[in-house]
């Protein structure tokens, strides 16, 4: 019986990125696609709500935890699949190779394949501690690239109804924007694999680009400490409904103003920098002296102090920018 795999009382810092969390009413891991039925359909019974859990490397979890089931996606398969097009054949064509990915395979796992069959597209995500179900769901992304550019298909687990069924949602239809994505705001999907769309490339070229990149990560990220990533979205006038003439004049005074233009956002760490919040503490949490807006932690912190801090930035920036931010992690049990 499925009941029998249920934990009761889980700590979940240890499943964050952050080490941060109280604990989870109930706890399980899945591996397939029907553990996966079973436990939704005995959290439906139990009448208590239910979370998927990837690798929380983008969520901030309540100390209070989680009056609910949390669901750990375990389902690890993944594997190569070549497309028809032959290079044998069409030798001036770069050959379309597919890799096929459960929601549960951490993305360095996709990153090494590809690297080991040079693949080129996801030289972008080394470092990204994330799973691939986790960098769907919320656009991941690096150096101007994002899972929206590689994901071809999506296979799902509609549980808005009792039937459970499974649907193929294609790259049109998963409604991919800037950190976001049809899943992330239509709760009924789950994510349960996907089709990774790559391209061959030159190994050697592929080493050097995913250097570069991870050399980037060391230099302006704080790796050496717990963190979730980029607390906030970058702001981006596109997708700014309000953006006033008082805070477009105050913005002009700046040198950067003319490069923000141009790349159409305003970085998050740049706004925070500029109200002096950089290395602010509260409690044992900080923003992380290389990267503004990376919340770190040392240990021995608190969720209730991270959202202090967060609340902090968002007043401040308000205040002096007339912006309002908008957080790229989500919350858990506030």
């Amino acid at each position: 019986m499925f009941e029998q795999k249920i934990q009761k009382d889980v700590v979940l810092a240890p499943y964050s990125t952050l080490k941060i969390g109280g604990k989870a009413r109930y706890f399980c891991t899945v591996t397939n696609n029907q553990e996966l039925v079973e436990a939704i359909q005995w959290a439906k019974e139990k009448g208590v709500p239910f979370f998927i859990l990837g690798a929380a490397s983008n969520i901030l979890i309540s100390d209070k935890g989680w009056n609910g089931l949390v669901i750990k996606m375990q389902n690890l398969n993944y594997k190569l699949q070549s497309s028809s097009i032959e290079e044998k054949t069409l030798p001036n064509i770069q050959s379309e190779q597919i890799i096929e990915a459960e929601a549960g395979v951490p993305l360095a796992k996709i990153v090494g394949l590809a690297f080991q069959h040079s693949l080129t597209g996801m030289e972008w995500a080394i470092g990204i501690p994330g799973t691939v179900g986790g960098a769907i769901y919320g656009n991941a992304g690096a150096f101007g690239s994002s899972m929206s550019e590689v994901v071809k298909t999506v296979c799902v687990l509609d549980v808005s109804q009792n039937s459970y069924a499974m649907l193929d949602i294609t790259k049109q239809g998963c409604d991919f924007s800037y950190r976001s994505s049809l899943f992330k705001h239509n709760k009924q999907f789950i994510i349960i694999s996907a089709h990774i769309h790559l391209q061959k490339g030159i190994q050697e070229q592929i080493a050097k680009k995913m250097k570069e990149c991870f050399e980037r990560k060391k230099q302006s990220q704080p790796l050496d400490y717990f963190s979730a990533g980029s607390i906030f979205k970058n702001f981006y006038f596109e997708h700014c409904s309000v953006f006033s003439l008082g805070t477009r004049k105050f913005l002009e005074n700046f040198s950067e103003w003319e490069q923000f233009q141009k790349q159409g956002f305003i970085p998050a760490a740049w706004l925070i920098e500029k109200c002096g919040l950089k290395g602010k503490k509260i409690g044992r949490v900080e923003l992380s002296l290389k990267h503004a807006n990376f919340i770190v932690h040392r240990g021995g912190g608190s969720a209730k102090n991270v959202k202090k801090l967060i609340n902090l930035i968002k007043k401040q920036i308000k205040e002096k920018f007339g912006i309002e931010l908008q957080e790229e992690i989500e919350y858990l049990g506030f």
